[in-house]
């Protein structure tokens, strides 16, 4: 607990917090960026991560010993290493103004969705499930590489992943307060016994609107800026992966278009930040200039 700990230990944990030096890793097990109350010193001298805040992670570093070398060497690292990064956005109310409430549930709309997840399951070959499954991992070098090929990877494209991991942070909590403001079931919670099945599992998050999709698309967005003759093939890739989701039985028709409205909500403000658009130039001339 932490009233346990000594006061070097509460400045070990203030400065691992300030540098981003440690992320913490959330029930889902996704990178997100480190709560305060994550961090835990046991007894033993170990910095560890609290499972009843962070989820189900095993402990890890440090001893004692290395706290003067971690302390040393986190002004070595490079910036990428540090916690993500987000570029300013307006408030999520901004964005409720301008996306449509879903469907209420039971009207035409709604039922017109659940039809179209129904036909589209029933249509759906191997090789769709398969493709759900490439695209639900939210692998950007995966999923872009079908258009961008086999070069395409985190090792050749450092700068790029940096620049679309932190688009990704950037609209993370404001699909994230959006689906806690429309509340809207998933398909496969609310009309399993319609039929609905599931090709990527449950999720406890809501479904309006899709934040794979929204993911998608701004990487999309992004990449016909590096790339711009491929743009075509890389919206329509983006595009995919909303359409997967479709696929899988966790979304609707309507929470996929929900989500690129707010996708292009979101870069359109990201396009007015001169930061965005000064790292976005670095980026494509160190690792696009000359291939597109």
């Amino acid at each position: 607990m932490k009233s346990t700990m000594d006061p070097s230990e509460f400045l070990l944990e203030d400065y691992i917090n300030s540098v981003g030096l440690i992320r913490s890793v959330n029930n889902k097990r996704r990178l997100v960026r480190t709560r305060p109350n994550c961090l835990q010193v046991n007894r033993r001298g170990w910095l560890a991560f609290d499972r009843k805040n962070c989820g189900d992670i095993r402990i890890i570093f440090m001893n004692p010993k290395a706290v003067l070398l971690i302390l040393a060497l986190s002004f070595l690292l490079p910036f990428s290493l540090y916690a993500e990064e987000e570029w300013p956005m307006p408030p999520t109310s901004y964005f409720i103004e301008r996306i449509p409430p879903p469907p209420s549930e039971g009207d035409a709309t709604d039922l017109s969705d659940l039809d179209y997840v129904l036909a589209i399951q029933s249509c759906a070959t191997q090789e769709d499930i398969e493709h759900v499954k490439l695209t639900a991992a939210l692998n950007p070098f995966a999923i872009f590489g079908e258009v961008l090929g086999a070069d395409f990877t985190v090792a050749n494209y450092p700068l790029t992943n940096e620049l679309l991991t932190k688009t990704s942070a950037t609209a993370e909590h404001i699909k994230d307060e959006l689906k806690a403001h429309y509340a809207r079931k998933r398909p496969i919670d609310a009309h399993e016994k319609d039929g609905v099945v599931s090709y990527a599992g449950r999720d406890s998050e809501f479904s309006y609107p899709s934040g794979h999709s929204l993911r998608g698309w701004l990487w999309a967005l992004v990449l016909s800026e590096l790339d711009p003759k491929k743009k075509n093939q890389l919206i329509h890739c983006g595009a995919r992966v909303g359409s997967d989701r479709v696929v899988a039985g966790v979304h609707y028709q309507s929470d996929i278009m929900a989500s690129r409205a707010l996708g292009r909500l979101i870069f359109n403000k990201l396009k007015s930040d001169p930061s965005f658009v000064e790292e976005l130039a670095l980026v494509k001339g160190k690792e696009w200039a000359g291939k597109n």
